[in-house]
């Protein structure tokens, strides 16, 4: 039975806990609003720096008088309106995370609701640490607890491919002319260095999945039962490390990507057990 006639494995899954703290913007510096008359300037700051949410507090900005998040599109209601901001206000939203979630967790959370409070534990608002939004996700230090999943991933699917065929190239072969010169290229430099560890260390992570894909007996012992399943479900995966290993450029961009990273994660690290489990058999 291939991934696809699986339900959905998550919680049985060693999902990494994300710190939190790492990625938030602490109250003091987020850009807040409070009750009474919308103060434009604030709104106008929203808007030139494209903040979708702002913390709402009854006083000075403090964890103590914190009453939610609101929408800058609201702002810009009562800004029409010529209505104040209540402490009532009904689209205060009050969504939360904790301080240390697992990270399908949190990207559920976010994709849910792309602004939250950063508790301690849940319902202590007035205890909490800062904002934390889609856009936070963005930020380095979750890359790295993503690299980490994807680079696991890469070394035991490097080791099935070594146990697969050893140091024959037959694999290789199947690759375009100019991988194949790039990855017999690197070996041969390689062993005239006195390392040998053979022509996978060469490979990409696309070259990788593409040698197994075109064993059927490695993907049977995975569970697949064709390449166009084994393309499916790894065919996002290259795509997701390059984009792990470009800082600059976005990584989540909507709540969809968020349910999608969760997805390909969990792809990563199901075929992660998938194959320790073959190599131990």
């Amino acid at each position: 039975m291939g991934v696809m006639g699986l339900s959905d494995l998550s919680s049985a899954l060693n999902f990494p806990t994300v710190d939190v703290r790492r990625l938030l913007t602490p109250w003091e510096k987020c850009t807040s609003v409070t009750t009474g008359p919308v103060d434009e300037t604030v709104l106008q700051t929203m808007i030139d720096r494209d903040y979708d949410f702002a913390p709402v507090f009854s006083g000075e900005p403090s964890p103590k008088n914190l009453l939610g998040l609101v929408s800058r599109a609201r702002l810009e209601e009562l800004v029409k309106q010529n209505w104040p901001l209540t402490a009532g206000d009904p689209a205060i939203q009050k969504h939360e995370v904790d301080l240390y979630p697992r990270l399908d967790l949190l990207l559920e959370a976010m994709a849910e609701f792309p602004a939250r409070i950063v508790t301690k534990e849940r319902g202590a608002i007035h205890e909490s640490y800062g904002i934390l939004t889609l856009s936070d996700l963005n930020k380095h230090a979750l890359r790295v607890v993503i690299y980490e999943i994807l680079a696991e991933f890469e070394m035991v699917l490097a080791e099935l491919v070594r146990a697969t065929w050893g140091d024959a190239i037959d694999w290789v072969r199947r690759l375009p002319e100019d991988a194949q010169a790039r990855i017999l290229g690197y070996w041969y430099i390689s062993k005239l260095d006195g390392v040998d560890t053979g022509p996978v260390t060469g490979a990409t992570l696309s070259e990788l999945l593409r040698a197994v894909g075109s064993n059927r007996e490695a993907r049977q012992r995975l569970g697949f039962r064709s390449r166009n399943e084994w393309d499916e479900q790894t065919g996002r995966l290259p795509q997701l490390r390059n984009r792990v290993m470009h800082p600059v450029r976005p990584l989540l961009l909507n709540s969809d990507d968020c349910s999608q990273l969760k997805n390909e994660l969990r792809v990563a690290m199901e075929l992660t057990q998938r194959i320790r489990s073959a190599l131990s058999s």
